[in-house]
């Protein structure tokens, strides 16, 4: 292959590789143009053993009884409330690490329910 050819050829791997930065840069700054920083939240997360667990759910807005499943030594109940647009196909995702272990891992989940006693977003206990 002759010099020129060569340097042909790099010259389009680098406009190639500019083009996919610029275009990955662009669709970041969508992504943030549409609502990425519109959403605030505040989580108040709770760890309670099983004999403190209804009173701290019913602390944190709960409407009914919260008990923990046979087996489990503590759960951790949160309380999450947000302001900002949440269209009908939005979806929050809260992930509690268990950092007792290394790597730290996600929590097991049990189940969730809202302050009006409906199924809600799943809850994580620690066993």
């Amino acid at each position: 292959m002759t010099r020129g050819r060569w340097l042909a050829l790099v010259t389009a791997v680098a406009v190639a590789v500019l083009v996919l930065v610029v275009v990955q840069w662009n669709r970041r700054a969508e992504e943030w143009a549409h609502g990425g920083d519109a959403v605030t939240m505040l989580a108040q997360p709770r760890v309670a053993d099983a004999q403190l667990l209804p009173s701290t759910a019913t602390a944190l807005g709960y409407r009914d009884t919260a008990v923990l499943p046979t087996g489990f030594a503590q759960g951790i109940v949160v309380r999450l409330d947000w302001r900002g647009p949440a269209p009908h196909d939005s979806w929050y995702h809260l992930i509690a690490l268990d950092r007792r272990v290394q790597p730290p891992q996600p929590l097991q989940v049990y189940g969730g329910w809202n302050a009006r006693g409906a199924a809600g977003s799943p809850v994580a206990l620690a066993q």
